[in-house]
């Protein structure tokens, strides 16, 4: 699915469903993950090993088999953002947002003249090398194009929930369910009451702020639940996940 494709469904409720590559280097994984129709792929530089040389070679796989691909980056600064979107990614999963001020820098980082400041470099990969005969136009079409997700991963974030969801420019708030148990005193455990609560919690603010809520869940169980719940942008497993929970299957199938 098209970044913009992906959007729009975003923005007419409708889930969109997804996973994230974190460890497999060759970009055929790309086309594996087009060809199962996911509708999006994180790529994972957080906590992955891939350098920036992969990622771009990722990311254009991803692009021209029409899959939205949205880099994990491993921190916050506008060298993270402008660097990640000019190789090619279709959209920034940011980490470790906890106040609205930190999620308007992303914004600003993000997108060109009038809705930020991002450096402008349009002749390359985020514009598959085309010629650029109207700079405005296509600083435009690249803002829209844009997908943008801040992640809620704390405690603290989820009390500022209501003034981080109201920043303009923001398309998905995606929940970092491991992350966010941990800082609530239950690590791991995404199922306990307080995780379950506080999910809910951006679920209700996302929709009072008009923005998309979602969430990376390691099983589908999960994801349809929150699907029930009201999220839209559902990423389960990964492939890490998949290969080792589908081996397993196939030696507990074997038997001794």
């Amino acid at each position: 699915m098209k970044p913009v494709e992906l959007k729009a469904r975003l923005r007419e409720g409708k889930p969109v469903l997804g996973t994230m590559v974190a460890m497999c280097r060759t970009p055929d994984v790309m086309l594996v993950v087009a060809r199962s129709e996911m509708d999006f792929v994180l790529i994972d530089t957080e906590h992955g090993s891939f350098g920036t040389e992969t990622v771009a070679d990722l990311c254009r796989v991803a692009r021209d088999a029409e899959l939205t691909a949205i880099l994990r980056v491993p921190g916050r600064g506008s060298t993270y953002v402008s660097r990640s979107l000019d190789i090619g990614a279709n959209g920034l999963m940011m980490p470790r947002i906890e106040t609205a001020e930190e999620a308007a820098d992303v914004i600003r980082w993000a997108k060109y003249a009038p809705l930020g400041n991002r450096g402008l470099a349009l002749g390359g990969p985020c514009n598959d090398y085309l010629p650029i005969p109207d700079p405005i136009a296509a600083m435009a079409k690249s803002n829209e194009a844009t997908v943008i997700l801040i992640q809620i991963e704390s405690k603290d974030a989820i009390g500022r929930i209501d003034e981080i969801a109201a920043v303009p420019g923001i398309d998905v708030l995606l929940i970092g369910p491991m992350d966010l148990s941990q800082t609530l005193g239950v690590p791991g455990q995404l199922e306990h009451p307080k995780v379950i609560e506080a999910m809910r919690e951006v679920v209700r603010a996302g929709r009072d702020h008009g923005v998309a809520s979602g969430t990376h869940s390691p099983t589908v169980e999960q994801c349809r639940f929150w699907r029930d719940e009201g999220m839209a942008f559902l990423a389960c497993s990964s492939e890490v996940g998949m290969i080792r929970g589908g081996l397993g299957a196939i030696r507990r199938a074997f038997g001794d």
